[in-house]
């Protein structure tokens, strides 16, 4: 990695552990990551398509995904 790259990882890494976000709940942190791979003209896929809801273990209650 060049000194450039190093410090955009150390940037992400930083920003991502600042703002920690509990599983099922990762709007943030996940949109962001998904946003700058469609900026690399990266394939992005998200809910549904990304995985199917009755294989999903451990979802909070809907009044939690909600307030996140």
């Amino acid at each position: 990695m060049s000194g450039d790259e190093t410090a955009t990882a150390v940037a992400w890494r930083r920003d991502l552990h600042a703002h920690p976000e509990v599983g099922f709940t990762e709007f943030r942190n996940a949109s962001r990551v998904a946003g700058t791979l469609a900026d690399l003209a990266r394939e992005v896929v998200t809910g549904p398509d990304a995985m199917m809801a009755g294989e999903r273990l451990g979802v909070p209650p809907a009044a939690e995904l909600e307030a996140a």
